[in-house]
């Protein structure tokens, strides 16, 4: 599942991976729950991926590559998610995910975000998702974009949750602007 947020829901394991895929799931609800100041419950929320299929590995350091052709069949089956639902609202994790929505047409911010968040040429070679400019996640965070009637945040990965050093130095008033934004919504 993903994220593995089934484990959420079961016996805490003892130990090895599937103590680790347990905690994933557990910073997964918790960074949800921070975010909408614990509006929901974790039943409440419905979990996917942008793809669901086992990609190569990327080198050391670097962030898995979600490949084109991927990434189109990922938002068709998140367009089909989205119709079938009544979500009030929906939180886009990292940098290439927010890329590859914007890309297909799923929610839009600008033109400058596309092109600075496009995949560089070398690591589209080698496998790998760098963006072309620097830093293009911080035009987008924390704020609020609208898919149809359904609000939809984008947020650092959970992976990034709690904020540390000089990623909370540099994404903390945007995460703050998404909390209250939130609060807004969720008092209607």
């Amino acid at each position: 599942s993903c994220f593995f947020a089934n484990y959420f829901f079961g016996p805490i394991p003892k130990k090895g991976p599937e103590l680790s895929k347990y905690n994933l799931a557990a910073a997964l609800f918790e960074y949800m729950g921070f975010l909408t100041s614990y509006h929901f419950r974790a039943n409440e929320y419905y979990i996917t991926n942008l793809c669901n299929e086992e990609l190569n590995h990327a080198p050391s350091g670097k962030t898995v590559l979600i490949p084109q052709d991927i990434a189109s069949n990922g938002i068709n089956e998140i367009r089909k998610i989205l119709n079938l639902g009544n979500f009030e609202m929906i939180f886009a994790l990292s940098q290439q995910v927010n890329y590859w929505l914007q890309y297909f047409s799923l929610y839009s911010s600008s033109e400058l975000y596309l092109k600075n968040s496009h995949p560089k040429p070398k690591g589209l070679q080698k496998g790998y998702y760098e963006p072309t400019g620097k830093a293009p996640f911080l035009d987008i965070c924390g704020k609020q974009f609208m898919v149809g009637s359904t609000p939809l945040f984008p947020v650092l990965h959970v992976k990034q949750f709690p904020l540390k050093g000089s990623i909370q130095q540099n994404y903390q008033p945007h995460i703050n602007s998404c909390i209250n934004s939130i609060k807004e919504l969720t008092k209607k």
